[in-house]
């Protein structure tokens, strides 16, 4: 469900900026940038629990005291 959000935001702005530019597109270009955002926001969100888990893992081995702020 949460990603089917993120990929409805895509193609919505994908839209609106092809709209922006006055030009309507081939069917064809329609689809593949369809499917290029689609992809592109699969891509993110897939990686997104892969990236947190290895700033906890990183973040362990860290020694936080020796970091001043």
């Amino acid at each position: 469900m949460k990603q089917s959000v993120f990929e409805v935001i895509q193609v919505a702005f994908g839209m609106i900026f092809l709209f922006k530019k006055r030009v309507l597109p081939k069917p064809i270009h329609f689809i593949a940038i369809t499917f290029f955002t689609l992809l592109v926001v699969y891509a993110t969100s897939s990686l997104l629990p892969i990236i947190g888990e290895c700033a906890v893992v990183v973040k362990s081995h860290m020694n936080l005291e020796a970091i001043r702020f």
